[in-house]
C-alpha cells in the first residue's frame, strides 16, 4: 500500500477525532435557553412625593413591567418549565411584587440578552426596532410614574459542566441568569435651595424677590430603547431675548416655576442668606446640549434682572449627564453675577443615581 496515502488518512481521522470532541457552545448546538431574570435594585419601600427633598437613592416607584428576550434584533416569547404553556411576561398591579424574580424557559438557543419596560401599557412588538417608541417630556414628570428600562445580557450558570438543565418534561436547556437596574429614561435637575450674596455695601441690589424659574436647552423627546433624542428646545438668552422668553411662561408649567414667595435679603455684605427650594426639572440627556436654568427676579428698587447658567460642574469638571440621575444643585449667586455682561454663573451638582422602589397597590 502507499504509505503516503496511509499518512494521510490518518491525518484526516485525527482532523475527525478532533472536530468530534469539540465543545459546542448552547448558540452552535441549537439547545434552548433558560433564562433566571431579577430586578436587582427594586427594595419594598413606600411611595416617594415627587416634590420632596431629594437624597441620595431617591426611590421611583413600580407599578408594571414587561420582560423581553432578544437575539440581538427579534423579540422571543418564553414558555413554561412545562414546555406547552405561554409564561407571563408582563406584570401589573399586585403580580409585580411576586414577579421580581422569575425564570422562563424554550428560548432559541440565539437569545443573548433581556430587557426591561417599566411603567408602561403592555407592548406587543416582536423586535428591538419596534421597542423604539418616543417618549415625550411633558409626559415623563410623575416620579410614582416615570417609564424604567434596563437591559442585560446572559451569564452561564453552571448547573454542570455543560451549563445545562433539564425541563418538566426531561428536555436539557442552556441555563442563564440576569441581573438587571431599571432606571428612568429622564435625568432630573433638582433645587435644593437658592442662595444670593452681596459682595459690597454699596451694592444695588441688598434685597431681591425671586419670580420665575425656567428650563432651556432641552430636548421634547426620546425613544426609549436607543435613548435617541429629538425636538431640541433652545432658545440663545440674551438682553435681547430674555424678557419674551420669560414673558412665554404664562401659565406654571413642568418646564417653569412661580418663585414669588422666596425673598432673599442678606444682613451684611458677603454674608449669604438661603431659602429652601424644592424645584425640579425632568429633561432627556442628549449629546451636545446642555440644559440651562434661567432665573428671573428684581431688585427692592423694583429693578428686573435675570441670570442664566453657563454650564454645571461636580469637582471642578463639566457634569457628564445620564438618564437615571438626579443632579442636586444650590443655585448660589451674588450680585456680581447679576451685573456682569452675560449674566450667567456656573453651578456645581451634586448626582444621585436613582434606585427604584415597588409598591402594592390596594383595590
Amino acid at each position: 500500500m502507499n504509505v503516503k496515502f496511509l499518512a494521510l488518512a490518518a491525518v484526516a481521522a485525527s482532523m475527525t477525532l478532533v472536530g468530534c470532541n469539540k465543545t459546542l457552545t448552547p448558540e452552535e448546538s441549537g439547545v434552548p435557553k433558560s433564562v433566571t431574570i431579577k430586578l436587582a435594585n427594586v427594595v419594598p419601600g413606600t411611595r416617594s412625593a415627587g416634590g420632596e427633598q431629594i437624597a441620595e437613592g431617591t426611590a421611583v416607584t413600580l407599578n408594571s413591567f414587561q420582560i423581553f428576550f432578544s437575539d440581538g434584533t427579534n423579540l422571543h416569547p418564553a414558555k413554561q418549565a412545562d414546555g406547552t404553556t405561554a409564561a407571563v411576561q408582563y406584570y401589573t398591579g399586585a403580580d409585580v411584587t411576586g414577579n421580581l424574580t422569575g425564570s422562563y424557559h424554550f428560548l432559541p438557543s440565539a437569545v443573548n440578552k433581556v430587557i426591561v419596560v417599566g411603567n408602561h401599557s403592555q407592548l406587543n412588538v416582536t423586535t428591538e426596532a419596534d421597542l423604539n417608541l418616543a417618549l415625550k417630556i411633558a409626559d415623563e414628570q410623575n416620579i410614582d410614574n416615570l417609564t424604567l428600562y434596563a437591559e442585560s445580557g446572559l451569564t452561564p450558570v453552571a448547573a454542570d459542566d455543560d451549563h445545562s438543565g433539564n425541563h418538566d418534561d426531561g428536555s436539557a436547556s442552556a441555563v442563564f441568569e440576569a441581573d438587571l437596574k431599571v432606571v428612568p429614561r429622564i435625568a432630573r435637575i433638582f433645587i435644593k435651595d437658592f442662595s444670593y450674596t452681596y459682595t459690597t455695601d454699596g451694592s444695588a441690589y441688598k434685597s431681591l424677590t425671586l419670580q420665575k424659574m425656567a428650563l432651556n436647552n432641552y430636548y421634547a423627546a426620546n425613544t426609549l430603547a436607543t435613548q435617541a433624542v429629538s425636538g431640541l428646545q433652545a432658545t440663545a438668552i440674551s438682553d435681547a431675548t430674555a424678557w419674551d422668553w420669560l414673558a412665554g411662561h404664562s401659565t406654571p408649567s413642568w418646564d417653569w416655576d412661580d418663585l414669588s414667595t422666596i425673598a432673599l435679603t442678606p444682613t451684611a455684605a458677603n454674608t449669604p442668606v438661603t431659602a429652601e427650594s424644592k424645584h425640579y426639572y425632568h429633561f432627556f440627556v442628549g449629546s451636545g446640549a446642555v440644559p440651562q436654568l434661567v432665573l428671573q427676579c428684581k431688585s427692592a428698587d423694583d429693578t428686573p434682572l435675570y441670570l442664566a447658567t453657563s454650564g454645571f460642574k461636580v469637582g471642578g469638571n463639566d457634569v457628564t449627564w445620564q438618564n437615571g440621575y438626579i443632579y442636586e444643585l444650590s443655585f448660589a449667586f451674588d450680585d456680581e453675577d447679576l451685573t456682569s455682561p452675560d449674566k450667567c454663573v456656573d453651578i456645581t451638582v451634586t448626582p444621585h443615581e436613582w434606585q427604584v422602589e415597588t409598591i402594592t397597590p390596594e383595590f
